[in-house]
């Protein structure tokens, strides 16, 4: 484990992932956050001028999950084991393309979630006739008109539980989505 750290990395995504690793890894933070903007907002011919951002970002992920499957984790593990990737924007797009092949901004997002203790490999929420986000039950993660809305402040909240932290102190009012837990 390195002693100390540089801290002038630089810009590119790949050095801002290594850098966070190695703060992980050292016990320097228990999170860290990456920008990754090569030019998302495009609002026309999206599917020509996106497509190539979605391969960087999917590389740039399998280099984050490869290079903490590598290291040891702090729990006798690897890093992978115990380090949950989570992708989201601040907003989103909308459903349907405008006149110029685009996408416009949108109040609904959504996020990926990928680690231990996420259970993965499906889709939780879903959306309305009119495409905006349909409430779900917490504790499953249907999609039930009685449920709750998915905000922000629900996905921390949940964060925290993955982490054994109590989200009422830090996100009260949030209710944590369970149905997101393996």
């Amino acid at each position: 484990i390195q002693e100390s750290m540089d801290f002038s990395t630089g810009n590119e995504p790949a050095e801002q992932a290594g850098f966070a690793v190695d703060a992980l890894e050292i016990g320097l933070c228990r999170c860290a956050s990456i920008v990754f903007n090569p030019g998302w907002d495009t609002h026309q011919d999206n599917d020509a001028q996106q497509g190539p951002f979605f391969q960087d970002l999917f590389g740039l992920l399998s280099g984050i999950r490869e290079d903490l499957a590598s290291r040891a984790g702090h729990s006798g593990g690897t890093m992978a084991e115990e380090t949950v990737i989570v992708v989201l924007s601040e907003m989103a797009r909308t459903p349907n393309l405008n006149a110029d092949l685009g996408k416009d901004h949108w109040p609904v997002t959504s996020a990926l979630l990928v680690g231990p203790g996420i259970a993965g490999g499906r889709t939780i929420g879903g959306f309305d006739p009119l495409f905006y986000g349909a409430r779900i039950d917490p504790a499953s993660g249907a999609e039930d008109s009685s449920g709750v809305e998915i905000m922000a402040g629900n996905l921390g909240a949940t964060l925290l539980t993955l982490a054994d932290v109590d989200p009422a102190e830090w996100l009260p009012g949030f209710q944590p989505l369970p149905g997101l837990l393996a």
